[in-house]
């Protein structure tokens, strides 16, 4: 797991290191690429370019692959701003079994691979396995928000922490990084290192 935050750990209307961010990403050389549809959606805005022919086609493009959470098919009509994406990589889509059909049916004529695990929401271990058998994976990293994180380290699937933290303070309206965990959960602490005025963390989960 890896996210940029501020000093008291929110993730929202905060100063971010892109290049930074994504250099780490880089550096574990992952086979997927995961985030949430509501991070995935968060881009989307006015000038987002409308859906073109060659959506309809799934292009060539290298590892990683970006998986997509979207169980309420939230992405529907918008995806084609991730497959246009020169810095994208094929996108496959996680579903449950309450999935809207209108949204399976959308991803099916575009040619988008998609998992369905779960009754209402997604079952991340069933949807891990396939991912492993079926596309080779075995680096996942996932960069999403404080709920799509917190079902991930509930459910055992993290193995290694990474946070970048910016020199800020978000304040009152901090939007917490774990603000879903239940349970306490241990973490030894890898590595640390100062990049200019940033520091990152990096912290084995103990399982």
């Amino acid at each position: 797991m890896h996210n940029s935050t501020s000093l008291d750990m929110s993730i929202t209307g905060i100063p971010v290191s892109m290049e930074k961010h994504y250099d780490i990403v880089r550096k574990y050389k992952p086979d997927v690429y995961m985030f949430g549809s509501v991070t995935a959606f968060s881009w989307i805005n006015d000038e987002t370019p409308n859906e073109k022919k060659s959506d309809f086609n799934k292009p060539k493009k290298a590892k990683p692959f970006w998986v997509i959470v979207d169980s309420k098919g939230k992405m529907e009509n918008w995806l084609h701003f991730y497959r246009q994406s020169e810095y994208s990589g094929n996108i496959i889509v996680l579903v449950s079994g309450e999935t809207p059909q209108s949204y399976l049916e959308y991803l099916s004529a575009r040619k988008y691979d998609y998992i369905q695990t779960g009754k209402k929401y997604v079952n991340y271990k069933e949807a891990m396995n396939i991912l492993k058998k079926k596309y080779n994976v075995e680096t996942l990293v996932i960069d999403s928000g404080g709920k799509l994180n917190s079902y991930f380290l509930e459910s055992s699937l993290i193995d290694e922490i990474s946070i970048l933290i910016s020199p800020n303070i978000k304040g009152a309206d901090c939007l917490n990084l774990f603000r879903d965990i239940k349970e306490p959960i241990t973490l030894t602490l890898l590595k640390s290192e100062q990049l200019d005025d940033y520091i990152r963390l990096v912290y084995q989960v103990v399982k």
